[in-house]
């Protein structure tokens, strides 16, 4: 082979190895399964990108807010917690959203601290997570069954039931609650809510694979 095409050699290799470590069967498969694509990175990176997540989760949930009334908020929040966990595991898909609601309602709080809210964006993550490790191939498939997953126990279950104890008290709670699920300004709740989350979803899933793709070329150039 001549000089002139060693170049060109060694990047159709090194593309051709990076390709390889996106396939299912990539040693960056967390826990070995054929389907997962948990990334492994040094504990180093794998802080910064913990620490860049929970920043934008910051931002998105408790600045980059979009008021349609005073019950209703349009959220971004929910991507960071779907990329944490659905990236790099349950464990981190917790830790990023509840980190990111203790320290965004000390940084910039929007309202009274629920720590019911704060295990309910945790799990946002931690369900993604989960539901990305099963065996299931298809990435899209995963993503509908983590977001209606969360939607249900997150957003109308766990968070509506902390904003109801907290705004509505405790008596009559069932009614309130139910109430709180059907009421609003434009739309009740539980249009309002799943719109946004589904949203979230759709923008979510494209920087996944952006994600996943441009982690594992660090990776790869690590080694």
């Amino acid at each position: 082979m001549s000089e002139q095409n060693q170049p060109a050699a060694q990047q159709e290799i090194a593309s051709q190895n990076v390709d390889h470590v996106l396939e299912p069967t990539a040693e960056c498969d967390a826990s070995k399964s054929p389907y997962n694509g948990f990334i492994k990175l040094p504990p180093t990176l794998r802080l910064t990108v913990m620490a860049t997540l929970v920043a934008i989760a910051i931002v998105t949930k408790f600045m980059l807010r979009i008021p349609v009334s005073p019950t209703s908020v349009i959220t971004f929040f929910y991507i960071p917690c779907f990329l944490a966990g659905a990236l790099f595991g349950p464990v981190f898909g917790f830790a990023t959203g509840a980190i990111a609601d203790i320290v965004g309602n000390i940084v910039a709080p929007t309202g009274p601290y629920i720590p019911i809210i704060t295990i309910g964006n945790g799990l946002l993550g931690m369900i993604f997570g989960t539901v990305f490790a099963l065996p299931i191939k298809k990435v899209p498939a995963k993503f509908g069954i983590a977001a209606a997953i969360a939607l249900i126990t997150v957003t109308l279950g766990i968070n509506t039931i902390g904003l109801t104890l907290t705004y509505d008290g405790t008596a009559g709670f069932i009614n309130k609650y139910w109430a709180r699920l059907i009421t609003g300004n434009p739309w009740p709740r539980i249009i309002f809510q799943p719109i946004v989350f589904i949203g979230n979803v759709f923008i979510a899933a494209p920087l996944y694979y952006a994600a996943q793709k441009h982690l594992v070329r660090i990776k790869f150039r690590q080694k």
